[in-house]
């Protein structure tokens, strides 16, 4: 029981502000566009007659930074790479 996941998630450039700035050329204020990319294993057994799975995964690997636009000219930044390793049972 050993699998692998990978994950790509794109998201293009998106327009941060409602109106043009006269210092951007007339141009609204845009946040540049970011992929990230997230993987995970998990291995499956059974222990004592019962299913048994462990799960990493790693979210952001290349620890993308980016801008989140909430609203207009309002930002939030966006989570570092984390980790996270999950063992579950059936009992």
């Amino acid at each position: 029981g050993l699998s692998a996941q990978l994950a790509f998630a794109h998201t293009g450039d998106t327009v941060a502000s409602t109106t043009p700035y006269a210092e951007l050329g007339g141009e609204q204020l845009e946040t540049p566009a970011v992929t990230t990319i997230d993987a995970a294993l998990r291995f499956r057994w059974t222990a004592w007659g019962k299913p048994v799975a462990l799960r990493l995964l790693a979210q952001n690997l290349t620890d993308e930074r980016p801008l989140r636009v909430l609203g207009s000219n309002t930002f939030s930044l966006n989570g570092s790479r984390r980790f996270s390793l999950q063992l579950s049972a059936d009992l």
